[in-house]
């Protein structure tokens, strides 16, 4: 019966859909560990997860945060293909682009740029002689 209730325990560690927590802001009420906060003992490999917006910050969100507290990341487009430069005689520039396929929301990682620009030149230029 206790290895019942170990087992059900461990279940717990790093799952905010097991222990039914999604908090907002830091919230030190949204840690899910393996053991008890009050055991008497300690094992120093279970680390506490949390399932609290301020772990997007500090980096210490359980593994299912994301996913049960509905935290979405930006998702962007491929890149397009670069343009052509925008000088056919000399240094230019030649750019490409991409789009938001999904925004994020609810303190997911925002978006990355959309728009790229490079340098290109297309050879050089001929002078013509005054006659």
């Amino acid at each position: 019966l206790i290895s019942i209730v170990v087992k059900n325990c461990s279940s717990l560690q790093g799952s905010c859909r097991a222990s039914k927590k999604c908090c907002d802001g830091k919230d030190t009420d949204c840690a899910v560990q393996k053991a008890d906060i009050n055991s008497i003992i300690m094992d120093l490999s279970d680390e506490p997860c949390y399932c609290d917006h301020g772990c997007l910050n500090m980096g210490d969100c359980c593994p299912d945060f994301k996913e049960y507290c509905g935290v979405l990341d930006c998702e962007v487009s491929a890149w397009s293909s670069w343009s052509p430069c925008s000088s056919s005689c000399g240094a230019g520039t030649s750019s490409r682009h991409r789009t938001v396929s999904r925004p994020e929301s609810n303190g997911g990682v925002s978006c990355p740029d959309l728009h790229q620009a490079k340098a290109c030149s297309e050879g050089s230029c001929g002078r013509q002689q005054g006659g």
